[in-house]
């Protein structure tokens, strides 16, 4: 979708993602690909990678995925994501049932983040934020985190 299909006078609406690993950053990801109104994506990581956390963080080459790569595509409705993403950034050995070591799965997430980003609507924005959620309150109307800085954030959605 590109920017001239989105109504650039509406406000966008704010969104907030506790955890930028790998279930942060894809939803991250889809709402940045899939976006039909204005957002501001507010991606909340106390680490300053996003992309890896805990699962795909490991530098061990011999820490595999426990699933082979024809069947870990970031998206549904394109089953091979994952591997043509392989193929297009230098594993062009790998095969459907090839088990990758976790880091390179990483990397898909992180790089799978910055395309959404980059090819995102001019009006449809993602920022990062170094920072450890604390608290949440939620009303009838919104919700506000609280960070470990002393920042707040005023938000509609929270993932």
């Amino acid at each position: 979708m590109n920017s001239s299909t989105l109504n650039l006078n509406i406000s966008p609406v704010t969104f907030a993602i506790i955890g930028g690993g790998f279930s942060g950053s894809l939803v991250a990801a889809n709402l940045l690909r899939n976006a039909t109104m204005p957002l501001s994506i507010k991606l909340i990581e106390r680490n300053s990678e996003v992309g890896r956390g805990v699962a795909y963080g490991t530098q061990v080459n011999c820490h595999l995925l426990n699933v082979p790569a024809g069947k870990m595509s970031a998206f549904p409705d394109e089953l091979n994501h994952f591997l043509n993403w392989l193929h297009q950034n230098g594993h062009q050995e790998v095969t459907a049932a090839t088990f990758v070591p976790r880091q390179v799965y990483g990397d898909y997430v992180q790089a799978t983040l910055k395309e959404a980003e980059v090819n995102a609507p001019a009006n449809v924005r993602l920022e990062r934020i170094v920072d450890k959620a604390i608290a949440i309150e939620t009303t009838t109307h919104s919700t506000t985190v609280y960070l470990s800085s002393g920042q707040r954030l005023y938000v509609k959605k929270l993932y």
